[in-house]
């Protein structure tokens, strides 16, 4: 198992979470986050999928190191 896929590892939970109106859990991990950027979502889309303003998603996107 990887740290990320790992319950116990700082990696796969984000240090602190909220359930969104949409019933989702942010912030993502930095690797989801990248992964949803990879699949040519937008800031916006995703801060639309997990009920969050896209400026909350521009952050936690600077946040995370390339």
């Amino acid at each position: 198992m990887t740290d990320f896929q790992s319950h116990n590892s700082s990696a796969a939970t984000p240090q602190w979470s909220r359930h969104t109106s949409a019933g989702t859990i942010w912030p993502v991990s930095p690797l989801a986050l990248a992964a949803l950027v990879d699949m040519g979502m937008t800031d916006e889309t995703i801060g639309r999928y997990f009920g969050v303003d896209p400026a909350e998603v521009r952050r936690e996107r600077k946040e995370t190191p390339p």
